[in-house]
């Protein structure tokens, strides 16, 4: 029995816990769906409060549309359309978006057609501004035309009353100058008929002129034919006269010879002498006559001292196998002119064209030649022995071949070396 009572005694006891158990569940379920409900109805009038708010927001963006919207100009809606079953809120931003698009874009296009940076507008009313800042500058402007087209038609009155004034006098010039026309129409009619006259003895001149002048004309060309004949024939004689100097320059006509010679000491006297004007550094070749008239040539002196009747010269040098210079040898210089006082016309005359490369320039060719006794010339002539044709002083000179001079020295037959031909005039 006390066991049965310890059991039902434990039982209770278990009962009364899980009572208080769901007692204390049931108790934190209700706790938090009485919390949860005053949430909700917190959220609820939130709702309430903030559906009221747009409400207000709506209604005060549609009464501004309605008031503005018509005062803007076309593109917009001009009333605030109401659509039943949308929140308010969406219904507002649906609204009034195109109203602010169409802003923008008349914004837009006042932007695109005003092409100066500094007036652009930002907004509706600068975009406002402009036009209105426009008319005024033009109204302003119209205004000063007016008052310059009062001016000009003030100066446009006296220029007509200046213009009939001179019309006025155009007239009086006018009447003044046809009668005057008409004394002097005849007074030109006396004067040509007495041109023509005049142009008819005129012409009987010219005529008597010109016969006579063919009959003249004949005559100087047949005097300029004779002329011709005569100077070509004058050139056939200086050719032939030139002809024939060379032919004797050809033959070396001895200058002189050879008296004694001494091949130790390399002096010889010669039979030319301070009477024949001979010069100091005068160079002569030596030759002698062989069999038949041969010339033989033997060497080179050249003059070192002058005396009255024979000069003495120093042996420059010989040719091998000739037996060296001897007395009685003959002595030749192509340009020596002995007393060439008393012979003037033998000297033998150059004409430089152009300058002479080489060893010896133009200046130091004609100093030497002419203490040889050679005469320098500037232009070639008839009596111009040899014409030295050098190189062009220039490249852009014109040609030698081209000159005066040289065509001159082809007509009378001169005879024309090149510088190189010239060094056996200049040895020494």
């Amino acid at each position: 029995m006390l066991v049965l009572s310890r059991e039902r005694g434990a039982v209770n006891i278990l009962f009364l816990v899980m009572v208080l158990v769901l007692a204390l569940i049931f108790g934190t379920l209700w706790f938090l769906q009485l919390q949860e409900n005053e949430e909700l109805s917190t959220r609820l009038q939130s709702e309430r409060n903030r559906s009221n708010f747009e409400a207000q927001r709506s209604a005060w963006a549609r009464d501004y549309h309605n008031s503005f919207a018509g005062k803007i100009g076309g593109g917009f809606p001009t009333s605030f359309p109401v659509q039943e079953g949308t929140v308010p809120d969406a219904l507002a931003q649906e609204t009034v978006k195109p109203f602010t698009t169409g802003v923008e874009t008349k914004i837009s296009e006042v932007l695109a057609r005003v092409d100066e940076g500094a007036l652009q507008p930002q907004n509706l009313m600068e975009a406002i501004e402009i036009p209105v800042t426009r008319y005024l500058a033009k109204k302003a402007e119209v205004t000063s035309l007016q008052t310059t087209i009062v001016q000009k038609d003030a100066e446009i009155a006296a220029k007509s009353a200046e213009i009939e004034s001179l019309k006025k006098a155009h007239a009086d010039q006018l009447s003044a100058a046809t009668a005057t026309h008409g004394a002097s129409q005849s007074a030109l009619k006396a004067i040509n008929d007495a041109l023509e006259q005049t142009n008819t003895e005129v012409q009987t001149k010219i005529s008597t002129l010109v016969d006579e002048s063919k009959v003249e004309r004949e005559s100087l060309n047949t005097s300029r034919n004779d002329a011709l004949a005569q100077k070509n024939e004058l050139e056939g004689q200086v050719r032939s006269i030139k002809s024939e100097l060379r032919i004797e320059r050809a033959k070396e006509t001895p200058d002189g010879k050879v008296l004694s010679a001494d091949s130790e000491s390399g002096i010889c006297l010669i039979s030319i002498s301070s009477q024949d004007q001979l010069r100091r550094g005068t160079r002569f070749k030596v030759y002698e006559t062989g069999k038949g008239g041969e010339k033989i040539h033997k060497g080179w002196v050249t003059v070192t001292d002058t005396r009255p009747d024979m000069s003495v010269a120093r042996i420059d040098e010989t040719v091998p196998g000739k037996g060296g210079i001897d007395a009685d040898d003959w002595l030749y210089n192509p340009i020596f002119n002995p007393n060439p006082t008393n012979n003037p016309d033998k000297a033998v005359r150059f004409v430089f064209l152009g300058q002479t490369p080489g060893r010896y320039t133009r200046e130091v060719a004609e100093r030497i030649l002419e203490s040889f006794g050679a005469v320098i010339e500037k232009k070639v002539s008839t009596r111009t022995d040899f014409v030295v044709v050098g190189e062009k002083e220039t490249e852009d000179a014109d040609e030698l071949t081209e000159s005066p001079e040289y065509k001159n020295a082809q007509t009378w037959g001169i005879e024309m070396i090149r510088p190189k031909d010239l060094e056996p005039f200049l040895q020494r």
